[in-house]
């Protein structure tokens, strides 16, 4: 395949002031299978300072189907969007993971975001997972300067699932390509259903979300997804399973017709169509669109060489969401214990999550044996960050756990300070971090009790 990297270069972003415009960046579609039409879409962005050794981390969002799209502009990527009087801006952010190493944000599997295809959707994780190390393959053709990078494969939420298959995937490719995977890195992860759907009964009791009729109907759909799973056959997903969480959305609607929101206990829906968090989660999301089609040119999609998808840019893409509702893969973290024989792994999860409730997590984690002993021998310690404690962690055995006070199913929005420091500290960056105008949760929302309406999330 011909492609070179400056087939991919972006001049400018849009919106976005040229004294701002200070690092490199190249984006676009590389071609997975020509005969499906099957592109997938990445989003380069090098480095602000050097490192001894380069490291690159490789992003992925959820869903499945969801944009990687929120990581560049409202999590660990390096832009912000704001809104005023109908205009949509781009600012920089000050917490990007691209401050200290070089980060590739992916649209996959085909048809997420900017990537697309012709009706070659992958219907599981292991067509997803081919057309990832082929995308990663050909990408290598056009940035051969990255072979010998330590490498970070991170993503959140259903990446939880991506991330264990991929990168057992990548140990052996990587061999050949001499492309290694160092760690990888998962936040609020879907990766061990059993525990995670366990947890609901216990999250929502100790976060009192339930109560009366709706706990005695959440205890009996928390038995019967027992029953379900000691059939002995794991699934990523179990229909009987998805009724426990409804109990917490049936009270909190119960009240006001709005529907708590699973992404973030401290937030309910403001209209009762919202979905329970999700058409408006993360906050800034709604802004997307608006800015890839700034004044209702594409110049921004135009900008990043994203023009070759025919349909517009949706958050998360319901026809790749669909193609993986029947995938029978079993469970990610079946991997873990062969993956922490050859790679650290973090895991991290904000406690304001619902859906992958760090109770889930940390269950998973207490009933792993990896590296001859099960669970965490010692407690966790307190995470001290500029006199605060804004966390808990533990790391044993090439497992590093952190939990994140005040932190939501993507920490990095409201945490964007947490965030920062801790995947330079596990990248083993020395970089002091004074808190930013941004990092409100270091000095009013570390017990919990502020007022979230008042957080800066970018818009």
């Amino acid at each position: 395949i011909n492609i070179k990297a400056s087939d991919f270069w972006i001049d400018s972003i849009p919106g976005l002031p040229e004294s701002d415009n200070y690092f490199n960046q190249w984006a676009g579609h590389i071609n997975v299978d020509n005969a499906t039409e099957s592109n997938i879409f990445f989003w380069l962005v090098s480095n602000q300072f050097n490192q001894q050794r380069q490291k690159l981390i490789i992003w992925l969002n959820g869903g499945p189907g969801c944009s990687s799209m929120d990581g560049v502009f409202m999590e660990t990527g390096p832009y912000r969007l704001s809104a005023s009087n109908g205009t949509v801006s781009v600012r920089i952010n000050t917490n990007s993971w691209y401050q200290y190493a070089n980060v590739l944000f992916v649209d996959q599997p085909v048809g997420t975001g900017f990537s697309y295809t012709r009706d070659g959707y992958a219907t599981s994780i292991f067509e997803a997972r081919s057309m990832f190390i082929r995308f990663l393959d050909r990408w290598l053709t056009a940035f051969p300067q990255f072979r010998k990078s330590e490498v970070y494969l991170a993503g959140e939420s259903y990446a939880g699932v991506y991330i264990p298959y991929f990168a057992r995937a990548m140990l052996d490719w990587g061999k050949v390509r001499r492309f290694h995977c160092k760690t990888t890195t998962i936040g609020n992860g879907w990766m061990d259903p059993i525990r995670q759907y366990d947890s609901y009964l216990d999250f929502a009791l100790q976060n009192q979300l339930v109560s009366g009729t709706f706990l005695d109907t959440m205890r009996a759909d928390t038995e019967k997804c027992r029953q379900e799973y000691s059939k002995g056959i794991e699934r990523l997903k179990l229909d009987v399973c998805e009724d426990i969480l409804e109990q917490v959305l049936a009270e909190s609607r119960s009240k006001d017709g709005l529907c708590l929101n699973v992404y973030d206990i401290r937030f309910k829906d403001d209209t009762p169509s919202g979905g329970c968090g999700l058409y408006s989660w993360p906050p800034g999301v709604l802004m997307c669109p608006s800015y890839f089609f700034l004044n209702q040119q594409p110049s921004v999609v135009t900008a990043i060489h994203a023009t070759g998808k025919r349909t517009p840019w949706v958050e998360c893409d319901s026809s790749v969401f669909n193609a993986l509702s029947r995938d029978t893969t079993p469970p990610s973290y079946k991997l873990l214990p062969e993956l922490l024989e050859k790679l650290k792994v973090l895991v991290f999860v904000g406690d304001k999550d619902l859906i992958c409730n760090n109770l889930g997590v940390e269950y998973m984690v207490g009933n792993l044996t990896w590296n001859g002993a099960k669970g965490f021998a010692n407690a966790p310690l307190e995470w001290l960050l500029n006199g605060y404690v804004v966390g808990l962690n533990q790391t044993e055995r090439n497992l590093t756990y952190v939990r994140i006070f005040g932190g939501s199913h993507m920490p990095a929005v409201e945490s964007p300070g947490q965030v920062f420091e801790m995947m330079n500290r596990f990248m083993g960056v020395s970089a002091p971090h004074a808190p930013t105008s941004n990092d409100t949760w270091v000095s009013e929302c570390i017990d919990g009790t502020c007022d979230v309406s008042s957080f800066n999330h970018g818009s």
